[in-house]
Order: C-alpha cells, then sequence, then structure tokens
C-alpha cells in the first residue's frame, strides 16, 4: 500500500512541475519540452505572442517578448480538483502571502504566483517575474 501511494505521489508531482512556469526560457525551449503535447501559438489583445499547451488537469499558456522568452505562464486547471491540488501545492512549496497569492525564490530570482479569476468564474494561476 505505500509503496502504491508513493508511487502515485511521484506520479502528481511529476504531472504538477510538468506545468510549472517556464520564465526565462526560449519558445524553442518550450516547444521541445512539450513535443509530445498538443499546442497552439498566436497573439493575444495585447498583440502579446503566446504558446498554448494542452496538459494532464491544466492547460498552460506562456507568454514571449519581442525575443521570444517567456515572461508569463498562465496555468488554468481542468477542474476543482486540480485546481485545489496547485493550492496545496503552492502552499507547501513556495511563500504564501496571501490565499491566493504565493512567491518562489530561486537562483533565477523573485516569481510571483496569483490565483485569479476570469469574467466565467475560471480560476488560473498567473507566474510572473518580480
Amino acid at each position: 500500500m505505500r509503496k502504491i501511494i508513493l508511487i502515485s505521489a511521484f506520479l502528481l508531482s511529476f504531472i504538477l512541475s510538468n506545468a510549472q512556469a517556464r520564465l526565462g526560457y526560449s519558445y524553442q525551449q518550450i516547444r521541445r519540452e512539450f513535443a509530445g503535447y498538443t499546442m497552439n501559438t498566436g497573439y493575444n489583445k495585447q498583440n502579446i505572442f503566446y504558446l498554448e499547451v494542452a496538459l494532464k488537469g491544466c492547460t498552460a499558456v506562456y507568454g514571449f517578448d519581442k525575443n521570444l522568452t517567456c515572461v508569463s505562464t498562465v496555468i488554468g486547471p481542468d477542474n476543482n480538483y486540480w485546481l485545489n491540488t496547485y493550492i496545496q501545492k503552492y502552499n507547501d512549496e513556495y511563500v504564501i502571502i496571501s490565499a491566493r497569492e504565493w512567491r518562489m525564490y530561486s537562483n533565477a530570482g523573485i516569481l510571483r504566483i496569483e490565483l485569479l479569476y476570469l469574467n466565467t468564474g475560471e480560476p488560473y494561476f498567473l507566474w510572473t517575474k518580480l
């Protein structure tokens, strides 16, 4: 039983780590990393180029600057199970600022993670560099 729990925890952490921000990564690095997944590209209303990747449990959208370096990441959980799974992961691994905000400190700098909601009520996490 313990072995099954450990394997499940490992697989869940692998899935969640695949959907994390790739701030500072190039467009090509992200495309290569997710080569086996369904991807779409386009420009948003602010004319920012993005790459959308359909992952297990969420959709990740990577926004790029003019040099095609990732400057923001949006993670949209597929349902409440995944929303709560991400919140638990963020609470366990990052500094809690509020019920809807976390900080990740690393060699690459400080990342801000915000839980926001669309007008339709759908939740998403916005990752940006501070």
